[in-house]
C-alpha cells in the first residue's frame, strides 16, 4: 500500500515519527508533503527533506499563505499523485481548510484512490459560519470535501457526532498519537509541599513563553 500525507505540522520532524511508524508495519510505503517554509509557534521553519530507505520520505513543497493554517495552499500536490499514485491520499487537515478542498479537488472521485481528512473539531458551528475570514468560502470547502471524502479521522471523541450531523458518518475516533519513550508513568517525588512555593502553568513549553 502507498500513502501520500499532506501534513503541514509534519515539517517539525517530531510529528513524523508516527508515519515513519507506520512504514515500518509491513508492505506500506509512504510519502510525507510538507511546507518548504512554515510559520509554526512563532517562528518561521524551513523544511529539510527526509529518505530513509524505500518505506518512509519526507518531500517539502513551496505554499501559498504559509503562515495561515485555513488558508494555505501547495504547489506540486498534482505532479505527486502523477509521479507517486498512491492508494490513499491523507490531508492532516480539517475539511473546511483550503489545502483539504486542494486535496479533494485534485483526487477526484474517479481516480481510484482513497481520500481522508483529519478533525480536531468539538464545537458544531453553524453551517457556513466558521469563526474564520471568508467563512462562506470555508462552508463550502467543507460541503465539497464532505461529498469527496471516503474516510475522516476525528482526534477529539466529540467530532464524530458534530460530523454526523452534517450528513457524514464515514469517519473514526483515535485518539492522537503518543511517544511512550518519551511520555512514560513516574512516580511524583515526596516534597514536603509546606516548605515550598508553587506555581501552576499550563500552556506550550516554548521559549517565547518565558517559562524560564
Amino acid at each position: 500500500m502507498k500513502i501520500l500525507v499532506v501534513d503541514h505540522n509534519a515539517v517539525d520532524p517530531l510529528s513524523q515519527s508516527l508515519y515513519r511508524a507506520i512504514s515500518e508495519e509491513g508492505d506500506i510505503v509512504v510519502r510525507v508533503i510538507v511546507p518548504a517554509l512554515w510559520f509554526d509557534n512563532y517562528r518561521t521553519v524551513r523544511a529539510e527533506a527526509v529518505r530513509e530507505g524505500e518505506g518512509f520520505e519526507v518531500v517539502p513543497l513551496p505554499v501559498l499563505l504559509h503562515t495561515r493554517t485555513h488558508r494555505l495552499l501547495y504547489r506540486g500536490i498534482r505532479a505527486q499523485l502523477q509521479e507517486f499514485r498512491p492508494d490513499v491520499l491523507y490531508v492532516n487537515a480539517d475539511p473546511e481548510n483550503f489545502q483539504t478542498l486542494e486535496c479533494a479537488l485534485l483526487c477526484g472521485r474517479h481516480s481510484g484512490v482513497k481520500f481522508v481528512f483529519s478533525t480536531w473539531r468539538n464545537i458544531e458551528y453553524p453551517r457556513d459560519d466558521f469563526p474564520y475570514r471568508f467563512s462562506v468560502l470555508h462552508g463550502l470547502a467543507e460541503r465539497f470535501v464532505l461529498r469527496r471524502a471516503d474516510h475522516g479521522v476525528a482526534f477529539v471523541p466529540e467530532a464524530p457526532a458534530i460530523f454526523s450531523h452534517l450528513g457524514f458518518d464515514r469517519i473514526t475516533f483515535i485518539p492522537p498519537e503518543l511517544d511512550t519513550s518519551v511520555f512514560i508513568p513516574v512516580s511524583p517525588p515526596k516534597i514536603n509541599r509546606e516548605e515550598l512555593f508553587n506555581v501552576g502553568y499550563a500552556g506550550r513549553l516554548h521559549p517565547l513563553k518565558g517559562i524560564d
